[in-house]
């Protein structure tokens, strides 16, 4: 089966998506151990947005390219969509703190 997704990093615990996903299509990708792993998206997907390979909690750390990208506004489930509706970026946070300033 074709990849239609990437892990960027070991260390990220959400994927990118290389083509838009629908909701009843399944995400594959290749992880860290050179296993293929297929996916069922909790909703369509757009292309190139991140998905949630590991269930994320609320405050927790959202890791891309091996870096904290941002932290998890709510609870987020595996095969979730990870988009600003449901992540704290970072650069949300130092656009905050450069207005304080």
């Amino acid at each position: 089966m074709k990849n239609n997704a990437m892990l960027i990093h070991e260390k990220d615990n959400v994927i990118v998506v290389l083509e838009a996903i629908e909701k009843n299509q399944n995400i594959v990708y290749t992880n860290s151990r050179g296993k293929q792993v297929m996916l069922s998206p909790l909703q369509s997907i757009p292309i190139y947005h991140k998905v949630a390979i590991c269930p994320i909690h609320k405050n927790e750390v959202v890791l891309k390219y091996g870096e904290k990208i941002g932290w998890a506004m709510r609870d987020i489930a595996k095969g979730e969509w990870v988009h600003t509706h449901n992540l704290s970026s970072i650069a949300n946070e130092l656009e905050r703190k450069a207005d304080t300033v």
